[in-house]
Formats: structure tokens, C-alpha cells, sequence
């Protein structure tokens, strides 16, 4: 899998969340540090389906979104329910990930970091401290 993964609905874009065992879920940090009620499922494969991606250049990938619409936002190596990102079944803050278990990498072999983007205008707009460059 190539563990890139896009937004096709705006109002579930949701950086951390608190769930509740009754009711809807409360999203702590919309991108904006604002806290919001969300309804529906934020992290699942359903929300966030993964892409098939191809090398485009010595810097770049290129996703292929076929038929999925109009995208909101763009993450890699992200943690989610049915999915458990580059560390496998290792729960993400339960120690390290296996060593060169995520598929991007540099030329020296280094794993990429995991990101989240806005697509705004259909370029990425990263949230701070991260930087997208054209």
C-alpha cells in the first residue's frame, strides 16, 4: 500500500479528535486550532481511502484520484482504524516503527515523514510547522 491517502469531504478533516462512547465526535483541532462537533467517522478507510501513487520525479509522486471527486486534503503515513499506518500492528505511541516499513523514501534510503495538506486550488497548503513547496 502506499500509505497516501485523501479527503474527499471537507467537514471531516479533523487533526485530533476526543470520542465519546455516546454521541458525535468532538474534533479538537480542525486544522485551525478550533474545536468542533463532527458527525461521521474521521479516521476511517472510508474517509481517508488510500491511492495508488508513482514516482514522478526525484522529489515527487504522483496519486492517482480516478473517480473520487473533488479532494480536500492529502496525508501520508497516518494511523487509522482499519489501517495501521508504517508501524504495522504496533499501536503509534506504543515505541518505534520497524525500520524502513513506510514505502517513500529518499535516494539514501530515509524514510519521508509522515504529512497532512489542505488541497486548496489544487495545491497542497500544509499546516504549520510543515511546508509544502511547489
Amino acid at each position: 500500500a502506499s500509505m497516501v491517502q485523501i479527503l474527499t469531504n471537507s467537514s471531516l478533516f479533523c487533526m485530533q479528535t476526543l470520542k465519546s462512547k455516546e454521541g458525535p465526535t468532538t474534533c479538537r483541532d480542525n486544522g485551525d486550532g478550533k474545536q468542533v462537533i463532527i458527525d461521521g467517522d474521521v479516521e476511517s478507510l472510508t474517509t481517508w481511502p488510500m491511492v495508488n501513487v508513482d514516482v514522478a520525479g526525484p522529489n515527487s509522486v504522483v496519486a492517482n484520484i480516478t473517480g473520487l471527486g473533488e479532494i480536500f486534503a492529502v496525508r501520508y503515513a497516518f494511523w487509522a482504524k482499519e489501517y495501521h499506518g508504517c508501524c504495522g500492528m504496533n499501536d503509534p505511541t506504543s515505541g518505534p516503527c520497524p525500520l524502513a516499513n513506510c514505502p517513500l523514501k529518499s535516494s539514501s534510503g530515509l524514510p519521508a515523514n509522515p504529512f497532512i495538506a489542505h488541497i486548496v486550488n489544487g495545491k497542497c497548503q500544509c499546516l504549520s510547522p510543515q511546508v509544502c513547496d511547489e
